[in-house]
């Protein structure tokens, strides 16, 4: 758990008597190191609203379309275009040697 130890006691107890929701343009994964175990069972929406995690699961996703998505990745590759595709636990990045990409991460 990273953040203010008051912030989390705060939550927490805002938690007892109101459904708390934690919305991010990052992963699931990525949300859950940052709360406190507590607030683990809170709405969670990630990806700018691509999956909804609650209670230990999944309550809600979107995905795109399978043809859409390999004609869309055929395309970045052919174009030397890196990319970042998250699923639900994973993700797969594709670098381009000389990309920006690189210092961003």
């Amino acid at each position: 758990m990273k953040g203010a130890p008051l912030i989390y006691k705060k939550l927490i107890e805002l938690k007892e008597n109101n459904r708390l929701i934690f919305v991010s343009a990052r992963p699931i994964r990525d949300m859950l190191p940052m709360l406190a175990s507590e607030l683990h069972d809170s709405l969670l929406i990630d990806s700018n609203g691509g999956i909804s995690f609650e209670s230990g699961k999944i309550i809600s996703k979107s995905v795109l379309d399978r043809d859409y998505l390999l004609s869309t990745i055929n395309l970045m590759d052919n174009l030397e275009i890196p990319y970042v595709l998250h699923g639900e636990w994973h993700f797969f990045l594709k670098l381009i040697i000389h990309s920006m990409i690189i210092s961003v991460l």
